[in-house]
């Protein structure tokens, strides 16, 4: 969904920095395909070391290609990579810049300066959680903001508890051994929370369909 999203907004030269992982890399390779099948360019991609002390040569790079769109795919060290970005001329209201699940925590940039992530746009993956569903997390904890993965990690919480009745035993291997025959249960589990979608498959398939549903954060 990401790269459709860039396209959509009319970014013909694109960006990309990522870290130089099987997340990064394999998100970025995602990313890449579908802008350059959608009709764009990546005219510059930097696969960068996460744990680097500084990435002023890694946004040069990008700087000196002058990309419409940038593409950002990484954790925490992004806030990093956002400061050298507005260091070196390229701040988000000059470059369309996108993120996604992994750096789109408001706690990563709470020290910056209001209106650095004015305009930015980010994809999360997965289902969102219906309004009523929301609630019912809320009575629970009160405090509670963000809602990313919440219908996932309720229904693997309660598809483990299921396995783990069906199987006698808390032991990981035990339920492991009956993971799949809970399944059946998901649709009890699905009713209860007031969430239904088609169960996913392997690991692969499911990274396929989360991004074509998955949702659009906008920066603030």
């Amino acid at each position: 969904m990401l790269g459709d999203l860039i396209i959509a907004d009319g970014n013909d030269t694109v960006g990309i920095l990522a870290m130089q992982d099987s997340y990064g890399t394999g998100l970025a390779d995602q990313v890449q395909k579908t802008v350059t099948d959608g009709g764009g360019e990546v005219v510059e991609r930097v696969d960068y070391d996460p744990k680097a002390a500084d990435f002023s040569a890694d946004v040069a790079k990008l700087k000196a290609k002058n990309p419409k769109g940038i593409v950002l795919i990484g954790f925490e060290e992004t806030a990093k990579v956002v400061q050298e970005l507005v260091k070196q001329g390229m701040p988000a209201d000059k470059h369309k810049w996108y993120m996604v699940d992994g750096n789109t925590s408001n706690t990563n940039y709470v020290k910056m300066p209001k209106g650095t992530l004015t305009g930015v746009k980010g994809t999360i993956p997965g289902a969102a959680a219906p309004e009523e569903f929301q609630k019912k997390l809320t009575g629970v904890n009160p405090d509670l903001e963000d809602f990313s993965y919440a219908p996932e990690s309720y229904d693997a919480a309660n598809l483990i508890a299921l396995a783990a009745e069906a199987a006698k035993s808390d032991a990981g291997v035990d339920i492991a051994g009956q993971a799949d025959g809970s399944q059946q249960g998901r649709h009890e589990v699905q009713e209860l929370q007031g969430v239904r979608r088609p169960a996913e498959g392997r690991h692969g398939h499911r990274l396929r369909r989360r991004q074509r549903s998955g949702r659009v954060r906008r920066g603030r």
